[in-house]
């Protein structure tokens, strides 16, 4: 293969090839110490203890959980083609849950119900405009809204407050904005807090009779990991409003052989400021630790239409507290329209040097990661700085950090930003190596950035309104061992061709 043409052709069959063997992943060979089942024609109030006898929802996983009666080396199975609605919350270490039976992966959606159903949209006042007829409150925040599968989604209209116009304004048109009749534009929502109620604006008639399906994400995690050494497998975790799995400091946490799409969109903190304000700044990864973390590992899993990170570990700690990041290994993933592939940082509060957190013995390998910026978070307010790699600030980025094999096609900004903090002499700081990675880009983008502080100024030249000669050159110049081609610009209509 010599042309660029070519190249995508084959990352194109490569694609549909990597998403169907995700999706085909058999279960789990493992031995565990007691095996709980779910399906859906369960029954909590069995024993769960055998496919015959399988409890019936996500809330009888999450009470065995917090009552003590799950133990370490435990798993919970969930059955293949299954939808369950709901999240689960896992704080027992040592937990595995995964999947059993044949078929599909089995699914968990957050919305407790389908709200394509024209009984569940009241007209209000307002032309084109629809109240939900059930309420969501500050810990349901309704971030994202697909349709038919993603075959249409919704468009998120925020409030935040203007102080040089002194009124409520909408978070991106900063045109002047008070509420759901406000909105004007098809398939646009609003989720008032104070109320609780959630707005959509449809110009084709009742939105639960215009579509099949109607998939709220709301603010939860699909799944939230409290606790160590905990795997995530094979499961299908789609439309929610937080992160896919979300965890905070930990260490052991694997997840395998999962699918992750229509990610995030919901706001960070909902309730309003002591003047009033509403909040307007919205998050939601696919697979999450924030604070420090070892042994974390992501492989072979589908990751789609995320409204931020795909993978990421990241924190902001303070000055005092040792947030390592050790041994993390994200391989093996296709990762598609997100608005950043993999990110991924450590701040120091007040850059003091004598904190002892670290970066070290990372590995991001054979992941195919493509059209970064693209999809659902282009409704992002700060929509011009998407890239496969993000890292804005990393301090102390210590030895053995390696990026190898990996595909970088096409953002629709940059390829790869890694902005390094050499924060003292306790560690020699070190970027990222690069060996055998391909770059696609189309020349109206830009490459972006990979420097530490001691180097950025003779990096800043790359950070350029197009990507041509010099950031191919200083490509093949990182990365001997890797290809580069310039690409044609990409194609909406191609957007989901691949799920």
């Amino acid at each position: 293969m010599n042309t660029s043409a070519e190249v995508i052709k084959h990352l194109d069959e490569l694609t549909k090839q990597r998403v169907e063997e995700i999706r085909s992943t058999p279960n789990m060979e493992k031995q565990f110490e007691r095996t709980f089942f779910v399906s859906c024609d369960g029954n909590d109030e069995n024993d769960g203890l055998s496919p015959d006898s399988p409890w019936a929802t996500l809330s009888r996983i999450n009470k065995a959980d917090k009552g003590g009666e799950l133990k370490y080396g435990d798993a919970i199975l969930l059955r293949r083609g299954d939808l369950f609605r709901g999240n689960i919350d896992v704080i027992t270490d040592g937990v595995t849950i995964s999947a059993y039976s044949t078929g599909k992966k089995p699914e968990i959606y957050t919305a407790l119900k389908n709200y394509a159903d024209e009984s569940l949209w009241i007209e209000t006042d307002r032309p084109n405009i629809y109240e939900c007829a059930d309420k969501f409150d500050h810990s349901r925040d309704v971030g994202f809204i697909t349709f038919d599968n993603g075959g249409a989604y919704g468009i998120r209209d925020l409030i935040t407050f203007s102080t040089e116009k002194g009124c409520t304004v909408h978070y991106i048109e900063r045109r002047p904005f008070n509420g759901y009749f406000d909105l004007n534009t098809d398939l646009h929502f609003f989720h008032d807090y104070r109320s609780h109620k959630l707005f959509l604006y449809s110009d084709k008639g009742n939105p639960g009779k215009r579509f099949k399906s109607i998939e709220l994400s709301l603010g939860v995690h699909g799944v939230a990991v409290g606790g160590n050494n905990i795997t995530v497998d094979n499961l299908c975790i789609k439309h929610v409003g937080n992160h896919g799995v979300g965890a905070g400091e930990c260490e052991g946490l694997t997840v395998t052989n999962c699918e992750f799409g229509w990610i995030g969109g919901s706001v960070l903190g909902t309730s309003y400021s002591k003047e009033g304000h509403p909040p307007s700044s919205r998050f939601g990864n696919a697979v999450e630790i924030y604070g420090g973390c070892d042994k974390f590992t992501v492989r072979n899993c589908l990751v789609y239409q995320v409204y931020d990170a795909g993978l990421t570990f990241q924190i902001q700690t303070p000055k005092d507290h040792d947030a390592s990041m050790r041994n993390i290994v994200f391989a093996d993933n296709v990762i598609l329209n997100c608005y950043y592939s993999i990110e991924y940082f450590l701040y120091i509060e007040a850059q003091c040097k004598d904190n002892p957190s670290v970066v070290e013995n990372v590995l991001f390998e054979n992941n195919l990661m493509r059209f970064a910026a693209h999809g659902m978070c282009e409704q992002r307010p700060d929509n011009a700085a998407g890239t496969h790699i993000k890292a804005k600030w990393v301090e102390n980025c210590g030895v053995n950090f390696v990026m190898k094999n990996n595909v970088f096609d096409e953002s629709r900004h940059m390829l790869i930003i890694h902005k390094g903090i050499p924060l003292n002499d306790r560690y020699d700081y070190q970027l990222p190596k690069m060996e055998g990675n391909l770059y696609l880009q189309t020349p109206t983008a830009q490459f972006g950035t990979f420097c530490d502080s001691r180097r950025m100024q003779d990096s800043d030249c790359l950070v350029s309104e197009h990507f041509g000669d010099k950031e191919i050159e200083f490509l093949k110049a990182t990365d001997p061992t890797g290809t580069v081609y310039l690409r044609e610009e990409y194609d909406p209509e191609t957007e989901n061709m691949f799920i």
